[in-house]
């Protein structure tokens, strides 16, 4: 993974915190969901074989924001599969991630 930009000392605490469930709110551009797949791709690589999931309200949201950021931050080398139709990444090590709305 690149050198991560911190956008504050809590979203960087957030981010390196254990794996326990966690809900995040902030404001429009608070970087939520940037500091969402930092601690996600950290997880992801240390439990291999783990399942996780990102949830948002609107599944439209998911794919235009999170989805994205997600993907543009993951190098080829360590994704074995992108499934756009189903909205998962499985890791080479086994984990695997699904992106859900509670809309669908």
């Amino acid at each position: 993974m690149r050198r991560v930009e911190w956008a504050s000392p809590q979203q960087r605490e957030f981010a390196l915190s254990g794996p326990h469930p966690t809900l995040m709110l902030g404001g429009y551009g608070s970087a939520k969901t940037y500091g969402a797949c930092v601690k996600l791709h950290r997880l992801m690589s240390k439990y291999p074989e783990s399942r996780w999931a990102i949830i948002r309200r609107v599944h439209r949201h998911i794919k235009a924001t999170t989805m994205v950021t997600f993907d543009q931050m993951t190098p080829s080398e360590v994704l074995r599969s992108r499934n756009d139709q189903d909205g998962t990444r499985e890791f080479m090590n086994g984990s695997r991630v699904h992106f859900l709305g509670l809309d669908t």
